[in-house]
């Protein structure tokens, strides 16, 4: 967990630190960008970073479907299904391991 002063750091060098990496390893940097956010409970603000994986660095599939996933799960616990729906549907289409997890996760909701 951050203080404020530490959560703020955080995000400003985890920011520099994309723009000076290549795209392999820029991905990760924006990940603990989204997982700071959601550490501070600032979640709407998470959900945008956690997208920004799957928009930015797609062939990351991987850290992608992490990244939704973890999207999800903030739908999940706000109970904004419709929207958990969605997102667990994207990953279901996606070559990836977690696809299993997200079709566990829409029959358990009742949603397929």
């Amino acid at each position: 967990s951050y203080s404020v002063g530490n959560f703020e750091e955080a995000i400003d060098f985890y920011r520099k630190a994309i723009e000076n990496s290549s795209s392999k390893q820029a991905v990760f940097f924006q990940f603990r960008i989204a997982e700071c956010f959601q550490e501070a409970f600032r979640l709407d603000e998470a959900i945008q970073e956690y997208l920004k994986v799957s928009y930015f660095y797609p062939q990351n599939k991987s850290l992608c479907a992490k990244a939704l996933l973890r999207i999800a799960q903030i739908y999940e616990d706000r109970e904004d299904i419709q929207s958990a729906k969605s997102i667990y549907q994207k990953i279901l289409q996606m070559d990836v391991q977690e696809a299993k997890y997200a079709k566990e996760r829409l029959d358990l909701l009742g949603l397929q």
